[in-house]
């Protein structure tokens, strides 16, 4: 049986540094029901703790504390491209609209052979209540869920989704004593650089990029907050090239020193040197020269959104 502190436990860590309203607004679900999941006090449906995880670019079964026995045409891999958002039956707009579909088609599908009766045995739900999930007309919560997953041996993600699902692709809060465990960091698309605020969003995810758990852990970075992003143009040439990768930490979004930053100007990402100067004016720096550096007034600060800072690059010589 799932212990209640196991998911409101992860389901802090996975929320990072993010508000209480801001991911509850994220979510689809209400702010005074998202305490009581993070208090212990109630636990989730399974729809509504999918919600969460694909907000939070978790796996539900990582959220849930769940331990998949073998997933359902699910392959173990380090890095491989996110299913399509239409795989996913999520569609986001203003936040997450998310239709639960599916579900119980794929239960009956990994009961095998196995009868109603002691299907419902094994995984300690009631016989009415295995045949309204069946029905389609109730969804479990998340403990019956992740009993039911655990007897039919298939991943709490395949059942929620019927795709292959972030388990193996997402970051895993995990002891940071284990140098085994890999986190996964999200790299975007180029195309989401002309979109606001596109982080977290599984259609613009290209891939996954491990890094040793251990590593980030002993550079105090939470994995839950790095993103990665492809360089575009030549403007930082000499330290950045035009395809290069960078790493970004989201927690890292204030001038705190000269460094290079990812900044949101007129719509646009950049990442860009950024120098503060005695007047209280910031210096953007360009490295490639052929560029003029630009320097924002302190009345005009407002104008640039520091989005993360560059913690690690990488880029073919």
């Amino acid at each position: 049986m799932m212990r209640f502190n196991v998911f409101s436990k992860r389901l802090k860590q996975a929320m990072g540094s993010e508000t209480n309203y801001a991911f509850a607004k994220r979510s689809g679900i209400s702010e005074p029901l998202l305490r009581k999941y993070l208090s212990g006090v109630s636990i989730p449906s399974m729809e509504k703790a999918w919600k969460m995880a694909v907000a939070a670019n978790v796996s539900l079964d990582w959220l849930a504390g769940n331990t998949p026995l073998h997933n359902t045409n699910q392959t173990k891999i380090r890095s491989s491209l996110n299913p399509r958002p239409g795989d996913l039956d999520i569609s986001f707009t203003g936040g997450i609209k998310h239709t639960f579909v599916g579900f119980n088609v794929r239960l009956r599908k990994a009961m095998g052979d196995e009868t109603p009766c002691m299907f419902a045995k094994k995984s300690g739900v009631s016989g009415s209540s295995l045949h309204n999930y069946l029905k389609g007309l109730v969804v479990p919560s998340i403990e019956k869920a992740c009993r039911m997953a655990n007897v039919a041996n298939v991943s709490l993600d395949w059942l929620a989704s019927g795709c292959r699902a972030r388990s193996q692709l997402s970051q895993k809060i995990l002891s940071s004593s284990d140098k085994d465990v890999q986190e996964y960091i999200p790299l975007y698309e180029p195309s989401f650089l002309n979109r606001k605020r596109p982080w977290r969003h599984s259609s613009n995810i290209l891939t996954h990029l491990a890094f040793s758990a251990h590593s980030l852990h002993e550079q105090g970075l939470n994995p839950n907050q790095l993103l990665a992003i492809p360089v575009m143009g030549d403007s930082m040439a000499g330290v950045l090239k035009d395809g290069d990768i960078v790493m970004i930490d989201l927690e890292r979004n204030q001038l705190d020193a000269e460094a290079i930053y990812v900044v949101l100007l007129n719509g646009q990402l950049y990442a860009k040197r950024l120098q503060r100067l005695f007047d209280g004016s910031v210096r953007i720096i360009n490295e490639n020269k052929s560029y003029s550096d630009v320097v924002v007034e302190k009345a005009h600060l407002s104008n640039i959104e520091i989005i993360g800072r560059v913690i690690w690059f990488c880029g073919w010589t």
